[in-house]
C-alpha cells in the first residue's frame, strides 16, 4: 500500500480525502489549548544553576534525555505536522469554504494541496509506521495513529496544533518505540503562510513512552530549532532548559547560560565561573 494511504485529512465537517472522512453536521470550531506558559519557560527559565543544584539538574536531565533524543521519541509527532502542509508541488487553487464569509486572502491556507478560504479547522490522522526495519503494511489497529487538530483563518493557521498519539508504534534504529498520550505543538510562524518560516517548535507531551518494551513517564517539554534541541527540566526551584547543538551543550538558567562538559563533570558560564558535579 502506498505511503499516501497513511494520511486522512478532514476540513471541519467537509469531505476532503476520498474514502477517509464521512460528511456530517457542521461542528463548532474548537478552541486550541494554550502553550503560553511552556513557551515562556523556554524563553525565561525560573531556576538558577549553582554548585548546590547542579547534581539534581544533571540527574533530572539523564532521566529524560535518552527518552527524548537518543530514541527520537517525538519524531512521529513532527512527521504528523506534514498533514497541515501541501501534499505536492501542484496546488489545487479552487476555493473550499468551511465556515464564515469569503474575504480577501492574505496568505492562503494550503492543506494537502487544497487552498482553503474562510475560518475553520482541520483534523489530520497519521497512521504510524509500526515496528521493523521494513515498514509493515498500513494497519491502524496494530500500529496506532496520531490524530491532530488545527484551527485556521484567512491569515493562516493558529500556531497551536493539538491532539493524541494512540498506541503509536514505530522503529528508531534498532529500537522499538510506542507512545500513547496527549500532545500540543506550538508551531511558531511555520504554518502562518510566510515565505521563509523559521523552525521553532515547542512540544508538550503528556502520556507514556515505551522503549523496547520498557514503559516510562512521558511528561515532556521539548523545543526544536533549526540547529538545536532543547528540553524543559522541572526542578525544586522552578525550571531550567537543557540545550544541545552540534557545537555545545549546557543549561539556560535564571542566572545565565552555562556550557557543560559532561565528561569533565563541570559547567562554565559566560563570566568564566565553573561549577562541578
Amino acid at each position: 500500500m502506498s505511503e499516501v494511504n497513511r494520511w486522512v485529512v478532514c476540513l471541519g465537517a467537509v469531505v476532503f480525502v476520498a474514502g477517509g472522512c464521512a460528511t456530517q453536521e457542521v461542528e463548532k470550531i474548537p478552541d486550541p489549548p494554550s502553550l503560553a506558559g511552556l513557551v515562556d519557560e523556554f524563553q525565561e527559565p525560573s531556576a538558577p544553576l549553582d554548585e548546590g543544584s547542579l547534581a539534581e539538574v544533571v540527574a533530572t536531565l539523564f532521566e529524560t534525555v535518552d527518552t527524548v533524543t537518543s530514541s527520537n521519541t517525538l519524531g512521529p509527532l513532527i512527521d504528523a505536522l506534514g498533514g497541515f502542509g501541501g501534499a505536492g508541488e501542484e496546488t489545487n487553487t479552487s476555493a473550499l469554504v468551511v465556515g464564515g464569509g469569503l474575504e480577501t486572502v492574505l496568505h492562503p491556507v494550503d492543506v494537502g494541496g487544497e487552498v482553503v478560504e474562510g475560518d475553520g479547522f482541520v483534523r489530520v490522522s497519521r497512521i504510524c509506521m509500526g515496528w521493523g526495519e521494513t515498514p509493515p503494511a498500513v494497519n491502524k489497529k496494530q500500529n496506532g495513529v496520531i490524530d491532530l487538530t488545527g484551527v485556521f483563518a484567512d491569515t493562516g493557521f493558529h500556531p497551536v496544533i493539538w491532539g493524541d498519539a494512540k498506541n503509536c508504534r514505530y522503529q528508531s534504529g534498532l529500537r522499538e518505540l510506542e507512545i500513547d498520550g496527549a500532545v500540543s505543538i506550538h508551531t511558531g510562524d511555520m504554518l502562518a503562510g510566510g515565505e521563509e518560516p523559521i523552525l521553532d517548535l515547542v512540544i508538550e507531551f503528556d502520556g507514556l513512552v515505551e522503549i523496547d518494551g520498557v514503559p516510562s513517564d512521558g511528561d515532556l517539554g521539548l523545543r526544536i530549532l533549526e540547529a538545536q534541541t532543547e528540553i524543559n527540566l522541572q526542578v525544586e526551584q522552578g525550571n531550567l532548559v537543557y540545550f544541545n547543538s552540534p557545537l555545545e551543550q549546557g543549561f539556560r538558567a535564571a542566572n545565565g547560560e552555562w556550557t557543560c562538559d559532561f565528561e569533565a563533570r563541570q559547567c562554565t558560564n559566560d563570566e568564566g565561573t565553573t561549577i562541578g558535579f
